[in-house]
């Protein structure tokens, strides 16, 4: 894990040096990369498990508002971000 923070770290160093524009498309690529990712890989085995043992009290809500966040805000960054890129005049 130490290299591939060591990796990032430089890379984002670099990435400084990048116009807005172009730095809202590689953040664009990089997360839409994510956000496929994510949507491959397989479900968790013991979510179900950890569903039936989950008592339903007063965090109901808290849960199914970070649940909705955790969904939404990659969708949002990517709205966000192609806005930046189809923006003229910066």
């Amino acid at each position: 894990m130490l290299p591939a923070i060591g990796v990032v770290a430089v890379v984002a160093v670099g990435l400084t040096w990048l116009p807005a524009r172009a730095s809202a498309a590689v953040a664009l690529l990089v997360i839409s990369f994510g956000v496929a990712l994510v949507n491959m890989a397989p479900g968790d085995a013991y979510y179900a498990a950890s569903l039936q043992s989950w008592e339903q009290g007063r965090f109901i809500r808290f849960h199914g508002l970070s649940q909705w966040i955790g969904w939404l805000w990659p969708w949002a960054t990517l709205a966000y971000l192609l806005g930046r890129v189809a923006a003229r005049g910066e």
